[in-house]
Formats: C-alpha cells, sequence, structure tokens
C-alpha cells in the first residue's frame, strides 16, 4: 500500500506544507509551476495501483523527476522573494531526501521486475525441457545461387522445390 510508505508520507506532508504557505501568491504563473512538483505524491499513489513491478518502478521514475523539478521551483521562489530563504532551504533539503528515496524504490522494484522476468524464463525454460518430445528432424535448408538467366533449370528447380523432405530456395545476383 503506497500509504504505508515513508516516502509517500513525507511528500504528502512537504506538499501540504507548500500548498498552505504558497496559497496566497498573487502569481499564479508561479504556483501553477510549484503544483507540478506536487505531482511526485500522486505519481507514487499511482504506480503503486499499477499491476506490474515495472509500472511501478516507472511511477517512481517519474516522480523523482518531478522532484527535480519542484527542487528548482525552490531554488527560483527564493531568488524571486516568494520563498523565505530557511524554508528554501528546509524545503530543497527535503525534496533531495525524497528524490534520493524514490531512486532507491524505483531501483527495488526494477531489480524486482527483472528476477520475475528471469524466474518466467527459467520456469518456461524448465517446463520445456522436462517434456521433451521428439520433434521430426527439420527438411535440410538447400539455397541455389546463380548469376545466370535460370529459363533452362526451372524444371529441375521446380522439381526441388516441390520435395517435402528438403527446403529449397533459388537466390539469383548479378555479379
Amino acid at each position: 500500500r503506497f500509504e504505508d510508505l515513508d516516502v509517500w508520507k513525507r511528500s504528502a506532508r512537504l506538499s501540504a506544507t507548500l500548498y498552505q504557505r504558497l496559497r496566497s501568491l498573487s502569481d499564479w504563473g508561479f504556483a501553477i509551476k510549484h503544483q507540478v512538483g506536487f505531482i511526485n505524491t500522486i505519481e507514487i499513489a499511482e504506480g503503486y495501483e499499477r499491476d506490474s513491478p515495472a509500472e511501478i518502478a516507472r511511477f517512481l521514475a517519474i516522480a523523482k523527476g518531478s522532484a527535480g523539478e519542484l527542487v528548482t521551483q525552490i531554488y527560483i521562489g527564493r531568488e524571486a522573494g516568494y520563498i523565505e530563504a530557511d524554508d528554501g532551504i528546509e524545503w530543497a533539503a527535503e525534496v533531495k531526501e525524497l528524490s534520493r528515496m524514490l531512486g532507491a524504490l524505483s531501483r527495488h522494484w526494477r531489480t524486482k521486475q527483472k528476477k520475475m522476468n528471469k524466474s518466467q524464463y527459467n520456469a518456461s525454460h524448465a517446463s520445456s525441457t522436462s517434456s521433451l518430445t521428439p520433434r521430426p528432424p527439420s527438411p535440410p535448408r538447400v539455397a541455389f545461387v546463380t548469376s545466370h538467366p535460370i529459363q533452362y533449370q526451372v524444371p529441375v528447380f521446380r522439381h526441388l522445390a516441390q520435395r517435402d523432405d528438403l527446403d529449397f530456395q533459388v537466390l539469383f545476383a548479378m555479379l
């Protein structure tokens, strides 16, 4: 459950703090840009609602990207005077820590997916080799390469191509 993840709890708490502190901004352009950075909490939840470790890892990676975007917006907000210096330092440090947590969690899920893929391959490979049934031998494959007009050889080629015990092909090449 995503609600049990520390990274989700901390991200949600920081998002709420930022909403409260930046709610009164009259510069809607900056406020809207900041809201894009809050998406990482939503993306964590969306990833965990998916059915596969690969999807979870993908959404965690997207959330990590949103964290980088949010740190940048915090720096811009500090420079523009929208965010107090101490708040900006604290928030940026928290977002960087969340980004590290998201990266580690994403790597965990990618590794889990790779192990699942490998075990599925091994299981299918084991089941296919454990019940080996003899296959009929494949017919030999023969390719005839010619550089001359083939009209005189067509009857022979047709005869060879019609044989069931031979996989026959004619290739014409100009040298």
